[in-house]
């Protein structure tokens, strides 16, 4: 949601979007990127792709094939609405929960078990972090328990 994303990377950053990650590739201001997508038909802005694929480190997190993903130095299977357990914020600012109906592919992960591997592989400490830790902090004062079925209604939008 946009409020953690603000908490992330600062609310310039968030407000001024794509395009200012598109300025800042293409002036070889950002070494690497990884990218995360899991929306089967989602089509990511031309010259964000060709930007990110002159990076020097490219991973896409996908569950299709794509043209960012066939330019990626690593390509990380990720898995679909339907393969995870999560939360996920709609545009009207209401969370809802995923459960896992389907086991993923053998190589597929979560995008947060895909980040935590890459952390790790960059030297950071290995850590347990849970779906409901991850709520928590991106969430504070909302229960993840208590989401439901029909969700809840936040004071945000995605």
């Amino acid at each position: 949601n946009r409020a953690y994303a603000m908490k992330l990377f600062g609310a310039q950053a968030v407000e001024s979007g794509v395009q200012s990650v598109v300025q800042e590739l293409q002036a070889g201001m950002i070494d690497g990127v990884i990218v995360m997508n899991g929306i089967p038909d989602l089509t990511l802005p031309a010259d964000l792709v060709d930007a990110a694929k002159k990076t020097q480190f490219l991973a896409v997190s996908d569950i299709l094939q794509s043209p960012l993903a066939e330019a990626a130095h690593v390509l990380l299977p990720g898995t679909a609405w339907a393969e995870k357990d999560g939360t996920f914020m709609n545009v009207d600012g209401r969370v809802q929960r995923l459960r896992k109906a389907v086991e993923p592919p053998v190589t597929a992960r979560p995008e947060a078990q895909w980040l935590q591997e890459v952390l790790v592989a960059l030297g950071a400490r290995p850590a347990v972090t849970s779906i409901e830790t991850v709520f928590r902090e991106a969430m504070p004062g909302y229960d993840y328990g208590k989401i439901g079925n029909q969700g809840v209604k936040t004071n945000g939008t995605a």
